[in-house]
């Protein structure tokens, strides 16, 4: 009776364990570790990292984050940081819309759209608590008219609601760079950026219709894009 009962509970046990981590929409995974934090800490770049602790107080933690799937747009979005030399802050530049998917065990798809420049990734990683959250990631930035190729890091924190994102911040490094031409900031550079409102509305990308379509007004051209053109 008592090997019955015992491998009763054996299986009973296994059945529990292997509901928790089914990746469903419907299933909260404790990651638990805090290792699972370290880990991700190790790859943001240095400079991203002193720049987020200095400006926003702390470095990102939490192993159990928020979901934020949905679709955000930031506007209007605002640098308000720069660690390049002849960069103007804070200065308004076109809007960007952000969108999380398939969110699931501290990761999520991405998709981000400004100006003509779309980038998507398959793989973010996701930390947080309550309703804060931090997003971490790399991505790689094309623009073939311009034979430009260029790879960042990227942060994205905020508080997530059910109508959208408080306090949105959106920083990056450049970390490589294929520009013959010189339209990029230097390697290394960071910007930051927010939501000048303090609130990234949930909406989608074409209820945007006052988004320009310039390419050379992403955010990662800018101002070294002008002095380039007036030099020709």
């Amino acid at each position: 009776m008592r090997k019955i009962f015992l491998s009763f509970f054996i299986i009973l046990t296994l059945l529990v364990v292997s509901s928790c981590t089914e990746n469903d929409e419907t299933t909260i995974v404790l990651l638990g570790k805090e290792s699972y934090i370290d880990e991700i800490l190790e790859v943001i770049p240095d400079s991203l990292l002193i720049v987020f602790k200095d400006k926003f107080g702390n470095l990102p933690e939490g192993n159990i984050p928020p979901n934020i799937e949905g679709e955000y747009m930031v506007n209007p979005y605002i640098r308000i940081w720069s660690s390049v030399e002849y960069d103007i802050v804070p200065i308004q530049q076109e809007d960007r819309y952000v969108r999380f998917t398939d969110q699931h065990n501290g990761v999520s798809k991405y998709y981000s759209k400004q100006a003509s420049e779309s980038v998507e990734t398959d793989t973010i990683f996701i930390m947080g608590s309550g309703d804060s959250f931090t997003a971490y990631f790399t991505e790689r930035r094309v623009d073939h008219s311009f034979n430009i190729d260029a790879k960042t890091a990227v942060i994205i924190t905020g508080q997530v609601t059910e109508s959208g994102i408080r306090n949105f911040k959106y920083a990056w490094v450049l970390i490589d760079k294929n520009d013959p031409e010189g339209f990029l900031i230097p390697v290394g550079s960071v910007r930051i950026f927010e939501d000048g409102n303090n609130f990234a509305e949930r909406r989608d990308w074409y209820q945007g219709k006052s988004l320009d379509k310039k390419a050379l007004n992403s955010d990662i051209f800018c101002k070294s894009f002008d002095n380039h053109r007036k030099k020709h």
